[in-house]
Parts: C-alpha cells; structure tokens; sequence
C-alpha cells in the first residue's frame, strides 16, 4: 500500500515540460518495456513540484535526524580487533545485531563490515560520526535508506531499495570527504533519488548504478559561488526521469558517466556554472541526451568525447538562458528531431561531430569537426 501510495503521488506530479519548452518523441523504440516512459504515459515531470516534494522528504529526515541524536548511544570500548581510541571493525551482525546499532557505537575511523548472513536489513541508518567506512560484505540488500550529516563517510557495495522510503542514499548539508561507491540503488519507478546531495563538497560518487527513480543522482548546492569539486564518475543511472541532475552547484566533475534509457534527460545542469563533462555516454533516451538547461548555466565545459546518440529530444539543448559555455570535440549523432540545439548566447562549438544542428553559420564554421 505504502508504494502503491507513493506511485500516485508521483503520476499526479507528472505534467508537461522539457528541458525546458521540448516534446519527447514518442519513447524510442530499443527502450525496454520497463523503461522510464512507465513514470506517466509520456508526460514530463513538473519540476518545481518535484523539488518541493524533495524539500518536504529533505524536513522530514531532518527531524527524523534529530530525533535520533538526540537519543543516549553507547560508544564501543573494545571489539575483537580494536580498543577505544584505536581504530576497529565493526561486524554487522556477528557483533551489532543492525547497522545502526554499529554505527551508533562506532568512533572516527572505524570499519563497519555489513555481512549478507543478516540480508535484508530493513531499516534506515543515520550516520553522524564522521570518517566511518560502511561497507557490505556479500550480496547485502538495505530495505531502507542511509542518511549521512558527517563528513568522510564511505557508503560502499550496498544494493538499496530506494523505494520503501523515496531516497536511497541522502548526503548533507555541508559536509566533505565523502565516498559513496560502488551501490545499486533501485527506486521500482516510484523513488524521488537514488542518490541525493544538498550543499557536499569533495565528494567521490563512483561507481554506483542507479535506476527507476525520478533522478539517479541528484546534486543540489544551495550556494552557488564556492567550487564544489565534487567527482561523479563511472556511475550508471539508466531508466529514470534524470540519469544526473546538478543544480545551482560550480565546479563539479562528472566524468564516464553512463546515462542510457532516461525520460527526460541523461545529464542535465540547472543554473549551474564552470562545471566539467567528459567522456560521458548518453544513448537512447527517449528525451534529450545533455541539456544544459534553465538559470542561466554558464562556463561549464563540455569535452572531450562526451557521446549522445538516438536520443528522442536531441543529442544535447543548450537553453536560451545559456550562455558561454564550451562544447568540443564530442559526438552528436543520429539524434531525434535533430543533433545539437542551441538557444543561448556566446556557446563555443569546436570540433564535435553531428549530422544535424540548429548552429547559425558562424558556429558552424567554427565547429571543424562538422559532418556534410
């Protein structure tokens, strides 16, 4: 019933909107019958109700978070491998019955090893205890969500059910130093995020495959002006409604990325400035590939060899609010209506190949890598 609820709730949020004014193709015919289009019959998502549903799931972890610390814990004083002050492992559930349990004992540089004998885990963990490696051991299912407000947290090897509580793994505000590696996050077409990060610098996000849910990974900065420097690499986020968001956030890398089989877009900016974007792959969506969408996104550099082919909105649409952003040497082709929009003012265009564009004839000149 809990699910049940919550897919209405997200088919009531899905309303008509593009990246930003778009319409999708129908979805593409290679495109699984579980593909994202399941999110609302080929309607896009309103995304300023989308964002408050995010800030009102953001309050209610924060009160949840607060509840939980508020409670007395007690912190190890010795376990089979280490004694108060000498960093130890953890043995979830040999030792601790739960992972929280483990975590509430834990001290800074502490291992939490996670063994699949106690599979699956229904509960959710917050973590407030900074420099913490969290790992699964085995084939460890999570029925529930990590919440981490500390910084230099590893989460790693967990398969999560982001489902049962709308977000599989949720990191912020302002902390750093943090790994989240090598997860599979599911949301059943009914989780708002797979991964989602308010306000993190300095973070790895590596490695991890993220599927089903309204954004696979979503980045949020609410201040925009410091870089982030956060790296989103190798992750594969594949039949969501966004493969990637960044929004309001500079100075980020998101590099071999793989972003197949979204509704909307593979990789998508939101007001979001001096960004970097290589060697990522976004193939097949039923929407756009990369959009570099509304707010005014700017400086961000788009190169080399980022690939987007038989996308159903173009191979990547660079906004009206756009401006001086930098695309070179990529790949645009085979793209539905066309290879390469581009609405804003002062993009550079050098050295892509693409088949068809909506470039004036100065930017066309420009691109030396332009196919007849």
């Amino acid at each position: 019933m809990k699910r049940y609820l919550f897919f209405l709730v997200t088919l009531v949020l899905m309303v008509g909107m593009g990246c930003e004014q778009q319409n999708p193709t129908t979805p593409e015919s290679s495109a699984s019958p579980g593909s994202a289009a399941k999110f609302a019959g080929g309607q896009r998502i309103d995304r300023a109700a989308i964002k408050a549903k995010l800030e009102t799931v953001q309050a209610r972890l924060a009160t949840l978070r607060a509840a939980h610390n508020a409670k007395p814990v007690t912190k190890r004083a010795q376990n089979e491998t280490g004694a108060a002050g000498i960093e130890a492992t953890l043995v979830v559930p040999d030792v601790y019955a739960t992972i929280q349990d483990a975590v509430d004992a834990a001290l800074p540089g502490d291992q939490i090893t996670v063994k699949a004998s106690g599979s699956p885990y229904t509960e959710s963990v917050f973590v407030s205890t900074a420099d913490l490696k969290i790992v699964a051991s085995g084939e460890v299912t999570l029925l529930g969500y990590f919440d981490v407000s500390a910084s230099g947290v590893s989460i790693e090897k967990f398969i999560i059910d982001a489902a049962v509580e709308g977000i599989g793994i949720s990191a912020g505000s302002e902390i750093s130093g943090g790994k989240i590696k090598n997860n599979t996050i599911g949301g059943d077409f009914v989780a708002l995020a797979g991964i989602y990060m308010i306000d993190c610098a300095n973070f790895a996000v590596e490695g991890n495959t993220c599927s089903r849910s309204v954004f696979g990974i979503y980045l949020l900065i609410d201040d925009i002006d410091p870089p982030y420097s956060n790296l989103i690499k190798k992750n594969r986020c594949r039949e969501n409604e966004y493969g990637i968001e960044v929004d309001n956030a500079s100075g980020n890398q998101l590099i071999e990325n793989t972003c197949n089989l979204n509704f909307v877009a593979g990789i998508y900016l939101s007001d979001s400035h001096n960004n970097e974007l290589q060697k990522n792959v976004c193939n097949n969506n039923v929407g756009t590939g990369f959009c570099v969408g509304v707010g005014g996104s700017s400086g961000n550099i788009i190169r080399p060899d980022n690939t987007a082919k038989n996308n159903g909105d173009h191979g990547i649409i660079l906004d009206a609010s756009s401006f001086n952003n930098k695309v070179k040497e990529n790949t645009f082709t085979g793209n539905t209506p066309c290879d390469i929009l581009d609405e804003g003012t002062g993009n550079v265009f050098r050295n892509n190949t693409f088949d068809c564009s909506s470039l004036a004839a100065a930017k066309l000149a420009e691109n030396s890598g332009v196919k007849p």
